[in-house]
């Protein structure tokens, strides 16, 4: 609780007040909502949750309550 800041090696950058976690294994929510920075642009949701697939290790982020997503396009580069 407090401040809760997620990093991924993708590049999302995620905040929250809560997140609620397994030590044991790769498997969050937020009881609140999460701000941040994706890839692709700025996101807001009423919640996420976080888990990874027993089988093949992937690990997926779940956006929902209101999903909100400024899209960025990445500007071409001019030569």
């Amino acid at each position: 609780a407090g401040d809760v800041r997620i990093e991924s090696s993708t590049g999302y950058v995620i905040e929250t007040k809560t997140l609620n976690t397994s030590l044991d294994k790769i498997d969050a929510s937020t009881p609140g909502t999460v701000t941040g920075e994706s890839p692709i642009g700025h996101i807001t949701a009423g919640k996420m949750t976080l888990w990874s697939e027993n089988t093949t290790g992937s690990v997926h982020m779940l956006f929902n309550n209101g999903v909100k997503l400024v899209y960025t396009p990445k500007q071409l580069e001019k030569n």
